[in-house]
């Protein structure tokens, strides 16, 4: 310690006494040029020459007392700042580290899923089950056998039961891929464009949206595409490293420092969660598959299967959002990484990616996650009662708006086609409906209402206001339709209405409403039956 602190005292001695005569010289040399005409103008006066140099002299002491004096505090600061740069980056590595092992998933799940048959204990699985249902099947069959010997039965349905049960069964895991293939084929569609202008920026880099890496995912949002090429650390494109400007002299400077990094990776983490848990299911669904297939088959009933295909296409599905929103993630930062403009509302690239992350991770957690965790609380049916009930409604929903665009226009073709359409639905909803009540009440239910509690949407109001109204122009327009008259004084147009599923037409001698069993050929549609 004693040999270290001479030295310095050594250096710092040496130091004093160099720092005037260094800056001496440079101001001797900087003046020399012109000593020769001041001494022209001045007469030869030697006492202002002396005094001039005596004043640089001074000022090149004062100088180097300042440099020795600030010199802890410069020394202080920079330590500071390395220290606390250092401190930052292994903060990023450490975090990076932990986002490492979970990116992974992002490669086979997130932009692109892998295909089930790649993955051997789903096929094994699938196997299992497909077994099992199997011997359960050839069991009822026995069984129908006993009955249709004894005549209780017909053959034909037997058979078909059994056989659709089994084929369905053996390609369970090919329906799940087809799924797969057709979210994966309109995946790469949707984004290729956006690497594709990526690629461009980067000077011609070939990119596949079906090869990234699960480092490229998270990556390629928040990187400049200017250093598509290097490979660079998740976090340094937030924590500028000590030695940056060192290591590539392109290298862009880190934006958002340690919160704004800790936060894309938090929204990274949870997406990679999500997808982890996504694959799960889809896997573990394309492994029961056989059996809700031949209990729905073999019991006759539609919400196993019902529900399982819902299942099954909304969580393979709900890859094409998270596609959707990296590409606008990739388009951000391509067109304005190093601007802040006002497309983006002012913020960064950066600001704007961060906050789409959450966006996505609460869009997936509101729209698959949670109904279907409401699914799989129901084992047996998969809610698939309630998804029929769904299902029936929107069809109404849909033959409702049909009916009222035909009433509007005064087309009774359109209007006939729209009641059609609700009468199916409505039929579709009500044994949803029973099978709701039999055992899968308020299972889809997104709104958080009791299930015995029934709600009426609030559209619903504006939907009756929009049906009356509609319903009063159509009934003038059969009104006029029904006072026309031919060249003979008789009624020019056969008019029919509906009442519940019966038909109605007016007799025309006695101009008395009838009921008649199907609908009548060469006859308008004029509405519901009213008695008024």
């Amino acid at each position: 310690m004693r040999k270290f602190m001479a030295v310095f005292v050594l250096l710092f001695l040496i130091f004093s006494m160099l720092a005037p005569a260094a800056v001496f010289a440079a101001d001797s040399g900087a003046s020399s040029s012109g000593s020769s005409s001041t001494q022209s103008n001045s007469g030869g006066g030697g006492g202002d020459g002396g005094e001039s140099w005596l004043a640089r002299l001074v000022h090149a002491v004062e100088r180097a007392v300042d440099a020795i004096l600030n010199f802890p505090s410069r020394l202080a600061d920079a330590l500071l700042k390395a220290m606390s740069s250092v401190f930052f980056n292994m903060i990023g590595s450490t975090v990076d580290a932990i986002l490492q092992v979970m990116d992974g998933i992002l490669a086979v799940a997130f932009l692109n899923t892998t295909l089930l048959y790649n993955i051997p204990w789903v096929l094994h699985g699938n196997a299992i089950v497909w077994i099992i249902c199997l011997v359960v099947a050839v069991l009822f069959l026995t069984l129908d056998v006993f009955h249709i010997l004894h005549g209780r039965k017909d053959a034909v349905p037997v058979l078909l039961t059994f056989g659709a049960a089994i084929l369905l069964s053996v390609f369970s895991i090919q329906i799940v891929d087809i799924m797969i293939w057709f979210s994966n084929t309109t995946a790469n569609t949707l984004g290729q464009g956006a690497l594709n202008a990526l690629s461009a920026a980067a000077h011609g880099v070939s990119l596949k949206i079906g090869s990234l890496t699960g480092d490229q995912i998270v990556s390629f949002p928040f990187q400049n595409p200017q250093t598509l090429g290097t490979a660079i650390p998740f976090h340094n494109n937030f924590i500028t490293p000590v030695f940056s400007t060192n290591i590539d002299s392109n290298y862009v400077q880190g934006s958002g420092g340690v919160i704004g990094y800790c936060l894309a990776a938090a929204g990274w983490l949870l997406l990679c969660l999500l997808c982890l848990a996504r694959l799960f299911v889809i896997c573990v669904g394309a492994m029961l598959a056989p059996l809700y297939i031949s209990f729905s088959i073999i019991a006759a009933r539609l919400e196993p299967a019902v529900g399982w295909l819902a299942l099954m296409l909304r969580s393979v599905f709900v890859q094409l959002l998270w596609v959707f929103v990296w590409t606008a993630m990739i388009w951000a930062n391509v067109s304005y990484s190093t601007q802040n403009l006002k497309p983006l509302l002012g913020l960064s690239a950066a600001g704007v990616n961060m906050i789409l992350l959450f966006v996505t991770a609460y869009l997936t957690y509101r729209f698959w996650a949670k109904p279907s965790v409401a699914q799989i609380k129901k084992p047996l049916s998969l809610a698939g009662g309630v998804i029929l009930e769904k299902v029936g409604q929107f069809g109404e929903t849909v033959g409702q708006l049909v009916s009222v665009a035909g009433m509007l226009t005064g087309q009774p073709e359109v209007v006939a086609a729209g009641n059609a359409v609700r009468g199916g639905s409505g039929k579709v909803k009500n044994y949803g409906a029973r099978a709701r009540e039999y055992g899968a009440k308020g299972m889809f239910d997104l709104s958080g209402r009791p299930p015995e509690e029934e709600s009426r949407p609030l559209t619903a109001k504006g939907m009756d206001a929009l049906k009356g109204y509609a319903e009063k122009r159509y009934r003038e327009h059969m009104k006029r339709l029904a006072e026309e008259k031919d060249e003979e004084g008789k009624p020019k147009h056969k008019l029919y209405w509906t009442k519940g599923e019966k038909f109605i037409v007016k007799d025309p001698i006695t101009d008395l409403p009838q009921e008649v069993p199907v609908r009548p050929k060469d006859h308008i549609y004029a509405g519901e039956w009213s008695d008024k």
